[in-house]
């Protein structure tokens, strides 16, 4: 399967990010994210248990290393090969409308040798200048999630086993981010979501923001591996990327102090 993520354009470029990976199982909290991000969500019951080996099969999927995906965007066509765990991320020229924009994702070979075509589509956020005064870059756990961060059990608990459209936003967020999000004149200020959690969280943390209904942007998140899970300088890294594909942009910075966020 390929798993796309939320991507972004600026500046006559366009950077799209997924991944691709075995379709080992049924995830127990997914949405199917339609063209634009909205979804149809799979909603087990509050009661409804997860087992283990489903926890595991999300968790831990199969990447797919060497695989060629075809990406289009609004006419403008790219080619990425996967890396060793399964990602593309890759930066194109593109002049796209102002708006949410519509891409599709196709995979077209497996370690070289063709393979059944799967295509599938993802929101592509693209920069106004002239509606944009600002942009936003959010931590997400504790920031606008409630996630416990600075206990590791509860942590664990509320990340895995909580049903995300159940899990609640920390308290005055969703409206102060709408009111940033909208500015005072018919702003569109760009939203853009950065954690220190793994991407095979991603679908979880997308349904959570989906569906509570936070201003749309890309979630931007690290390789589980125990190199980047030593790796203190993900945010910084992830926020200096940002600041760089929109020269044209002041930024806030949005964080807390569990994880002694840059803000």
């Amino acid at each position: 399967e390929i798993v796309p993520y939320i991507s972004y354009a600026t500046g006559g470029n366009v950077r799209v990010l997924g991944r691709v990976q075995e379709n080992r199982a049924a995830h127990p909290f997914v949405a199917t994210p339609s063209s634009l991000g909205k979804a149809a969500y799979l909603d087990r019951g509050p009661q409804q248990a997860v087992s283990a080996k489903e926890v595991a099969l999300e968790i831990y999927p199969d990447p797919k290393p060497n695989a060629e995906v075809e990406i289009n965007v609004n006419g403008y066509r790219h080619v990425s090969v996967t890396d060793k765990h399964g990602y593309y991320d890759c930066t194109f020229p593109g002049n796209l409308p102002i708006q949410v924009v519509t891409g599709t994702v196709t995979l077209k070979k497996l370690k070289g040798k063709p393979a059944k075509p799967v295509t599938v589509s993802f929101p592509i956020v693209v920069s106004d200048p002239s509606k944009n005064r600002f942009g936003v870059i959010s931590d997400i756990d504790d920031t606008i999630l409630q996630s416990d961060v600075t206990n590791p059990m509860f942590l664990f608990y509320n990340t895995v086993f909580q049903n995300p459209q159940r899990r609640k936003p920390t308290t005055g967020t969703l409206d102060f981010y709408h009111t940033l999000h909208n500015g005072f004149a018919e702003e569109t200020n760009p939203f853009f979501y950065i954690s220190n959690s793994p991407w095979t969280l991603y679908r979880r943390l997308r349904t959570f923001i989906e569906h509570k209904q936070f201003p749309l942007g890309p979630i931007l998140l690290r390789e589980l591996s125990v190199a980047e899970l030593q790796n203190s300088m993900h945010k910084k890294t992830t926020i200096t990327r940002i600041l760089a594909d929109f020269p044209h942009l002041q930024f806030v910075l949005i964080g807390d102090s569990g994880e002694k966020d840059l803000q």
